[in-house]
């Protein structure tokens, strides 16, 4: 079972090989509508297989809006890459695709303090 931590480390490979894209770093090309689909990473399985244990946790649903947000951004972002708007691209990288990588995070580390606190555990934990 993938931690919190683990939850957190995997959105930042995700995001960083989608920076170094943009940047010309990376050469492994990218789909843009697997990249905008957010049940197809590994941080969107992991959300998939607790959504029914943590459906009750705000920093849960926090996290899918944040989640699902940054991939449609994302892929956008990967879009204009395709196509040649390399500019179009650094803009979303650096602005709107940082500050949701952020909100990922930001809720991933939220929702970590809540189960250390006991939220959102089975009866009988």
């Amino acid at each position: 079972m993938m931690s919190c931590h683990f939850a957190a480390t995997a959105h930042r490979i995700f995001a960083f090989d989608l920076e170094r894209l943009v940047e010309g770093s990376e050469l492994q090309a990218h789909d843009p509508a697997v990249i905008a689909n957010a049940g197809a990473c590994e941080l969107g399985k992991w959300i998939l297989d607790r959504e029914a244990q943590y459906a009750t946790l705000p920093h849960f649903q926090e996290l899918c809006l944040c989640h699902q947000r940054f991939h449609e951004v994302a892929g956008e972002m990967v879009r204009k890459f395709d196509s040649g708007d390399i500019q179009g691209a650094r803009v979303i990288e650096e602005t709107t695709f940082r500050d949701l990588s952020a909100s990922v995070l930001a809720a991933i580390q939220a929702m970590g303090e809540e189960l250390d606190r006991g939220a959102g555990k089975p009866h009988g934990m």
